[in-house]
């Protein structure tokens, strides 16, 4: 129908597709390097987010309020458990949060056709919440390295080849 799925829904939907995706990276981390985009963090960052927008209930005059919320809090509690032994069994070893402006993004995307997770609003959300996540004092979050993207892809590529020659690989 025109009704969309409760962020409960999605989030489970997304979470079978996490397992089997997290079955096959536990295989190969066995005899390679594995290179995954948009791995756990990033469920831990839009699923919680999700609904929030389409039923109004984040709006941009309250955006800040509401990802320190208790309900942004115990969404991303309750998305945290159900990867509980993901974490555990595969959490990357390195993330490189590659960051941009939600200006650049727009201007990068042109007019291409954008999806359920694809406005400026839950851009401006996400955003916030992965950087909230580097600022974070954990373990996740001193292998995350954050590398801006705005500046020449050169750079950008530079950045990432001398942390990947660092670890060896």
């Amino acid at each position: 129908g025109d009704q969309l799925p409760t962020w409960r829904t999605m989030t489970l939907l997304f979470q079978a597709d996490r397992e089997q995706h997290c079955q096959e990276i536990a295989k190969l981390r066995e005899t390679h390097v594995v290179v995954c985009d948009r791995f756990m963090l990033s469920t831990l960052v839009y699923q919680p987010l999700q609904g929030l927008i389409e039923t109004g209930l984040m709006t941009y005059e309250n955006i800040e309020e509401m990802l320190k919320s208790q309900e942004i809090q115990e969404r991303i509690d309750w998305v945290s458990a159900l990867n509980e032994h993901l974490v555990k069994e595969v959490w990357p070893t390195e993330t490189f949060l590659l960051d941009v402006s939600v200006e650049e993004a727009i201007r990068r995307k042109g007019e291409k056709k954008t999806d359920l997770f694809e406005h400026r609003l839950m851009w401006e959300a996400s955003r916030r919440q992965y950087l909230l996540a580097k600022a974070a004092s954990t373990v996740e979050a001193n292998s995350m390295h954050l590398i801006n993207t705005e500046q020449p892809k050169e750079e950008v590529v530079r950045l990432i080849d001398e942390r990947v020659s660092e670890l060896g690989i």
